[in-house]
């Protein structure tokens, strides 16, 4: 399970660098496939650093395919085992975020949340399962 420190409700420092990447549009298209294997895509900020990361996957307004809500375990999954992995970060000490922009969530304003998750497995081959989301504050 995510073990990131948390002090209440507030993002860290790397966390909220993270954030406003997303929020100044710094993001790399993700492409997956979604259920029943619709191309599908989000977009994507991963911060590395030394051992650590944090990841925001983020829904936007014309994305394609199944929501990140939906498939965010093999969303996590994918990205450990084509990128995460090979920069030395391990399962545990990655910091994960489902984003919301206002164009896109069901209440017109914008949502973060942190997303638990449990893994199985070991070194490229970890398979992450069981989210659990936290609404963030902002």
């Amino acid at each position: 399970m995510n073990a990131s420190p948390m002090v209440g409700n507030a993002l860290r420092p790397i966390e909220q660098r993270a954030l406003d990447a997303v929020r100044a549009g710094h993001v790399e298209l993700f492409r997956y496939d979604g259920f029943h294997d619709t191309p599908s895509t989000c977009n994507l900020v991963s911060i590395v650093d030394k051992d650590n990361a944090v990841v925001i996957f983020a829904q936007t307004n014309g994305h394609r395919g199944t929501s990140i809500t939906n498939n965010f375990e093999q969303l996590a999954t994918k990205l450990f085992g084509e990128q995460l992995y090979f920069q030395g970060v391990k399962p545990n000490n990655i910091s994960w975020f489902q984003h919301y922009d206002e164009s896109v969530s069901l209440n017109g304003k914008e949502s973060l949340d942190r997303v638990e998750l449990e893994h199985t497995g070991g070194g490229q081959r970890v398979r992450f399962f069981s989210p659990t989301w936290h609404r963030v504050s902002l």
